[in-house]
């Protein structure tokens, strides 16, 4: 008989997937007391798998003692199996036990099972039967869970009148005030969980986090320093502390941080991305992709990470991985307008024009009335696509893209010289020539205005002399076109000195080199 029975806990155990390598050393020799009391000492000294094992064997022979499914309930509770926990509290209510144990444990069980209507009216069972500090707190708990952070904090706000000592109270109030953005409040709360538990970890990291949003970043990173001094395998606070030095431009400091929460943390998502970030922002390309591949082997759908990973190949000029990984984040989020923008600037370099001016019109059709685009995007797009326009030939169709960039930003020269090479190649040189003598105008006023690089002042006049020239001379002036015409050569060899000069500084730096060798 005593073999039959083991053998049947055992059957219950494996159906269950409750296996543990010391069942075979626990038989029925012994009172039904003795796995009960056992499983008790074991749920207390958080030996669960034990605790489990022993309120199995005690079930099998006393099946109908209430105060035993609540054990088992319990036990489950801590090894996160809901479902389970549940079915044994229901099942010990079902045996007519209506203890505050029975009712807590059907609350956290509905509550974990995200099913709040069933946990919120236990929850109230419970603080009906016992109206104490504690019961308030895990109502309050429970709003939370809901979403219901202002009415969270109501019912806290209870649990602390009726104990002003109550540590968690006040930390959990602090939550609530930080995710509605109240960070001064919270911390106030967090001071007096503080003062209460000076060893309330967690209170010292939301103290540091509240503080990061308030843009007190020297601060926060005390308070993750003192987390760290609490607690040396919090490997959150590594990452907070690197977010810290991200937002203070201190970029390798930030990955020495964030590398740290890697180290205990293998699979932190975040915390790779963030580095990777880092690293982009340091023009450390190669490592920041290595770190966002990681990312998309931990998970696939975080649609920025390929984003990022499409800016960095852009930035190394790896045009094709580029295009795929803007291609990517479309597919998983259709509304990221940034991704449409770089698809098109990687068409458009290479020379993908048709498909470039099919995404930048896809662009201006979808998003063009988005409030969260800037006009200089949307000039920028207009840009983009009227370069591609004029590489195609489509000419008419260009003027009119820079004409629209003009109206939003004025002040770009470029834009004004690429109009006005449309325009003398549709014939309209009365244009050209308004757009180019304009030019001409504006530089004067001010040499040090130019294209991109201040390097190139005397290419842009040297461009723009020469159409110009072509102008005057499909204009029948010659006069004027031989002016332009010399004052274009004179610019040349201007750039010829400068190359000759350039070139002469090298020799001698080199010579310096080897005579010291």
């Amino acid at each position: 008989m005593e073999n039959n029975e083991q053998i049947e806990a055992n059957n219950e155990i494996n159906e269950q997937n409750e296996n543990d390598s010391n069942l075979n050393q626990i038989y029925f020799g012994k009172p039904s007391i003795y796995y009960y009391n056992t499983s008790n000492d074991n749920y207390h000294s958080k030996h669960y798998n034990k605790a489990l094992i022993n309120i199995i064997l005690y079930i099998k022979l006393v099946p109908n003692n209430p105060k035993a499914f609540i054990l088992k309930g319990k036990i489950y509770l801590n090894l996160n199996q809901y479902e389970k926990s549940l079915k044994s509290f229901l099942r010990s209510e079902k045996l007519g036990e209506k203890s505050l144990d029975l009712l807590y444990g059907l609350a956290r069980s509905y509550k974990q099972l995200h099913q709040y209507d069933f946990a919120l009216k236990y929850y109230k069972e419970v603080l009906s039967l016992d109206p104490s500090a504690k019961s308030y707190y895990f109502l309050a708990k429970c709003y939370y869970s809901m979403g219901k952070k202002e009415y969270a904090i109501e019912i806290y706000n209870k649990a602390i009148e009726l104990n002003p000592n109550y540590a968690e109270a006040y930390f959990n109030k602090g939550v609530c005030l930080s995710n509605l953005n109240f960070k001064s409040e919270a911390i106030e709360m967090y001071n007096k969980t503080i003062e209460l538990n000076p060893n309330f970890t967690d209170a010292y990291f939301q103290r540091g986090y509240c503080l990061y949003n308030l843009k007190k970043y020297q601060k926060a990173m005390v308070e993750m320093n003192k987390v760290l001094e609490l607690d040396p395998n919090y490997y959150q606070a590594y990452y907070e502390k690197g977010f810290c030095f991200q937002k203070m431009k201190r970029y390798e400091e930030a990955i020495i941080e964030i590398s740290k929460a890697i180290e205990q943390n293998r699979y932190f998502e975040k915390a790779y991305f963030q580095r990777g970030y880092c690293c982009e922002l340091i023009k450390d390309y190669s490592s920041a992709i290595k770190d966002y591949k990681k990312v998309i082997e931990l998970n696939k759908h975080n649609y920025m990470v390929y984003y990022r990973l499409g800016l960095c190949y852009l930035a190394k000029n790896n045009l094709i991985d580029a295009l795929n990984m803007f291609e990517e984040t479309i597919k998983i989020n259709r509304a990221n307008y940034d991704a449409y923008y770089y698809k098109g600037i990687c068409q458009r370099y290479l020379k993908y024009y048709e498909d470039a001016i099919i995404t930048f019109n896809f662009f201006l059709v979808c998003f063009i009335k988005n409030k969260s685009i800037t006009d200089e995007q949307i000039a920028n797009v207009y840009y983009n696509k009227g370069r591609c326009l004029l590489s195609l030939g489509r000419y008419n169709e260009a003027i009119q893209m820079f004409t629209n960039y003009l109206k939003k930003n004025k002040n770009s020269y470029e834009v004004y010289f690429k109009r006005a090479v449309c325009y003398y190649n549709v014939h309209k040189y009365k244009k050209a020539l308004y757009d180019l003598c304009y030019l001409i105008q504006e530089l004067s006023k001010d040499n040090n205005k130019n294209l991109d690089n201040k390097e190139n002042d005397e290419e842009l006049w040297a461009e723009i002399y020469f159409l110009r020239s072509k102008a005057y001379i499909n204009m029948n002036k010659i006069e004027s076109a031989l002016n332009d015409i010399n004052k274009f050569f004179d610019l040349i060899e201007v750039e010829k000195n400068k190359i000759k000069k350039k070139n002469d500084n090298k020799n001698e730096k080199n010579k310096f080199d080897y005579e010291k060798i």
